[in-house]
């Protein structure tokens, strides 16, 4: 999934940022202080962000015409991240599809399954979630007429006479909370956590020694990946490990001795404040 444009609306100190369109790879904010860099970027790690309306300094400090912030979105999301949000909830699937006849309606609820790239627009509204406008699959469109499909890793897509389930927009909500991730530019306090097998990374990256964790002992060429990276960006650093240590799993930084030494390690709350940022940012995808 691609952020391709936001539009923040009623947010701090946007009325209206206008869209923003973004690049499918780096995007560098830049402005004045206090001109809205941060509010921007609290507003597109969507699933932390919460209704902060934005107020007109001439009048009082506690009126509010409007008390929900929203975020306008094209988004472009696979067809297998829906398919696995649908598989998740184990729900029937409500899709909104115009072709009247069956064959019709079959093959465009198909493509919100296995399209490589699905073009969509619409509205993220914190404490609902997710409410689709528009969509480059022909036909599905609020109001348009609604089919529902069961979907199974054994029997794939098959139309349903169900006539309750998970909306499509529910579905790519679930997608947008399991793939944004905020990161503000502070120290973060997440080197230790009680030991438990949690396998999804927050949106605040509160529970990355868990989830370290869990990579290392399920997926050791994934951890093996990202420590490379890690040499990579901070070369004094051989390895990032997650170590057992009573009931908490404690994450530590292994230092380079030499060329290729492995010397002390430390724990990741006594490292530098980008050595835990970077972590954060790597792990997501290796979920």
């Amino acid at each position: 999934m691609k952020i391709r444009s936001l539009e923040l609306n009623n947010y701090k100190s946007f009325i209206s940022s206008t869209a923003l369109n973004l690049s499918g790879r780096f995007n560098v904010i830049i402005g004045q202080n206090n001109s809205g860099k941060s509010a921007l970027l609290e507003a597109s790690a969507l699933p932390a962000m919460g209704n902060n309306p934005y107020r007109d300094v001439e009048r009082s400090q506690n009126f509010q015409v409007n008390p929900f912030s929203t975020v306008e979105l094209e988004l472009t999301i696979s067809g297998a991240e829906i398919l696995d949000s649908a598989l998740q909830t184990g729900n029937m699937v409500i899709v909104q599809i115009d072709p009247k006849d069956e064959a019709g309606r079959f093959e465009a609820t198909k493509r919100w399954f296995q399209d490589a790239d699905i073009h969509v627009s619409g509205v993220w509204q914190p404490g609902k979630g997710f409410k689709m406008h528009s969509s480059s699959i022909a036909g599905s469109a609020a109001g348009s007429r609604k089919s529902t499909a069961s979907v199974s890793p054994a029997r794939g897509v098959s139309l349903s006479s169900a006539s309750t389930g998970i909306a499509v927009d529910d579905l790519i909500a679930a997608v947008i909370r399991r793939k944004v991730f905020g990161l503000k530019a502070e120290r973060f306090n997440i080197g230790r956590m009680r030991v438990k097998d949690e396998q999804q990374l927050t949106a605040d990256a509160s529970n990355l020694p868990l989830v370290l964790n869990h990579i290392q002992g399920n997926d050791p060429a994934a951890f093996d990946a990202l420590n490379a990276i890690m040499s990579d960006i901070f070369p004094s650093i051989a390895r990032v490990s997650a170590a057992l240590e009573n009931e908490d799993v404690v994450v530590r930084i292994w230092k380079k001795i030499g060329i290729d030494g492995v010397g002390i390690s430390v724990p990741l709350s006594d490292s530098g404040t980008g050595i835990s940022q970077a972590l954060a940012i790597l792990t997501a995808p290796c979920l």
